[in-house]
């Protein structure tokens, strides 16, 4: 039910807009970014919910993070990196070309690098009353194509998956060809050899303490099934939730980056509680992650900034098992 109210109270304010950036050929910045990941070791920043407030948010006096955002991401862009991974909700509405624009420049100083780009489909990249959200997405992030929005690399003996969890926006047949495409990936790691370990990456999570997104059973029973039921799988990162959440189950960790600048939300605090490694009060800083191989583990630091300031520092550090046993540092 709340979603479906904020669904109404959005609907007004989204734009018909005819225009996309679909083909236009300075905006795929990916162009080789299987190669240039696949041939380096697992260095990894993770940034979730990079979209801008909207009208009816701030109608709703919801955060305008705008400088936190520009100084999450100018961050990342001075970490030493082989790739940089966005959980979804990279502007607020995906058929809109001036906000695909606009995240151009936010993460210009990253893409001038050279830094290979990954992203996942949020919700947002589907919002709009045409079909152009979708093309601006895949003319930025040549991975995604309108037939398959799902994908998977190899780096640094770590197999990494990327979901569309928008079992919404996609039909049944093409939900039903991405959950037998999981499962083949899956059983294809676990019987590889030269894997060492599987993280899944997808914009809505599956556990969640958040009072507006809460849990999704449908990804429970069809998606985290069948990741459990991998040998190698490591951890679960997911956004939406605009929040930082860590939680273990069946050994396996569960992890929700939605820190990018989005607006922040609340956490349940009562009965139905996910335990969470993460013991600090909501609203959360805003973070990124970085993810490091190192031998058997990988290490995984979470950097926070608070409201207001330019200094970052350590919300928490952890390692993850290649053998898919998370680990507290």
């Amino acid at each position: 039910m709340i979603k479906l109210i904020w669904i109404l109270l959005f609907l007004p304010f989204i734009e018909f807009n005819p225009n996309s950036d679909a083909g236009r050929k300075g905006s795929a910045y990916n162009k080789n970014c299987f190669r240039a990941i696949e041939n380096h070791s697992l260095e990894l920043a993770v940034i979730g919910d990079l979209q801008k407030t909207s009208l009816p948010e701030l109608l709703l006096n919801r955060e305008q993070n705008d400088p936190e955002r520009m100084e999450i991401i100018k961050a990342v862009s001075g970490e030493n990196l082989n790739g940089v991974i966005l959980l979804g909700d990279l502007v607020f509405e995906g058929s809109d070309t001036k906000e695909w624009r606009e995240f151009d420049n936010l993460i210009r100083c990253i893409s001038a690098k050279g830094i290979p780009l990954f992203t996942v489909m949020g919700n947002h990249e589907y919002w709009g009353r045409n079909r152009s959200a979708v093309s601006n997405v895949s003319s930025r992030f040549p991975q995604i194509t309108a037939g398959q929005s799902w994908y998977s690399v190899k780096s640094d003996s770590i197999c990494l998956i990327f979901l569309d969890s928008n079992y919404g926006a996609l039909d049944d047949e093409k939900w039903d060809k991405q959950l037998n495409w999981l499962r083949k990936n899956l059983s294809d790691a676990d019987n590889d050899q030269s894997v060492k370990g599987v993280i899944v990456f997808l914009h809505h999570p599956p556990y969640s303490n958040s009072l507006i997104t809460g849990d999704d059973e449908k990804l429970q029973e069809e998606i985290v099934s069948l990741f459990n039921s991998s040998k190698k799988s490591a951890a679960m990162i997911s956004g939406h939730a605009h929040s930082y959440e860590r939680f273990a189950y069946n050994g396996k960790a569960f992890i929700i980056s939605g820190g990018g600048g989005g607006p922040r939300i609340n956490l349940n605090t009562g009965k139905k509680l996910h335990p969470d490694f993460c013991k600090l009060s909501y609203p959360r800083p805003f973070h990124y992650l970085l993810l490091k191989r190192n031998g058997n583990k990988i290490e995984v630091s979470v950097k926070g900034l608070n409201k207001g300031s330019r200094e970052f520092f350590l919300i928490e550090s952890f390692t993850l098992n290649l053998s898919g046993h998370s680990k507290n540092s």
